[in-house]
């Protein structure tokens, strides 16, 4: 990955249990200084490296063959930033995307998956970052659905700790 930062991570109770309604589900932020721009292809991009690189080191290391080549990430933007965290000011104003993977999961399973995203980009111009927020699951997106309801209120309640958020 290009992107140099801080990345912080919160899986699910069943995010390593295949037979679990939150296996492989989690949120994860990453915080990258100003001047590293967040745009679409550029989360698209390392959305895509960051899932190849995971796969193909966990897949090795099992010794399982996987072409990382064949993965590949769709990258919409949403027509509107919904569930932006409650922290963040309105002038920092969030982009919202929404995201499909199709990989191989590398962990438990070794098969094939679909994960879809929620994603969210705002600058911070305050403390000098760009934030990156990521809510994935391979359930599909669904306002009633209770896994992304989850993350969604993780998100919303998402917030920099420290005056200088680095």
């Amino acid at each position: 990955m290009k992107l140099k930062g801080i990345e912080e991570i919160r899986f699910a109770p069943g995010m390593f249990d295949a037979a679990s309604d939150t296996f492989f589900t989690y949120a994860l932020v990453f915080s990258v200084p100003k001047d590293q721009q967040l745009t679409p292809q550029m989360i698209q991009q390392e959305i895509l490296e960051y899932y190849r690189g995971l796969a193909g080191a966990i897949l090795k290391g099992k010794g399982v063959d996987a072409d990382t080549g064949k993965f590949t990430f769709k990258l919409e933007q949403a027509k509107e930033a919904t569930g932006t965290p409650e922290k963040v000011p309105a002038s920092a104003k969030a982009i919202q995307y929404h995201g499909e993977l199709t990989w191989v999961e590398p962990f438990v399973t070794a098969k094939p998956q679909v994960l879809h995203f929620e994603i969210q980009s705002w600058a911070d111009p305050v403390r000098s970052r760009n934030y990156l927020f990521v809510c994935t699951s391979p359930k599909a997106i669904g306002d009633s659905d209770a896994t992304w309801k989850e993350l969604r209120t993780i998100r919303r309640t998402f917030e920099v700790k420290g005056a200088s958020g680095k």
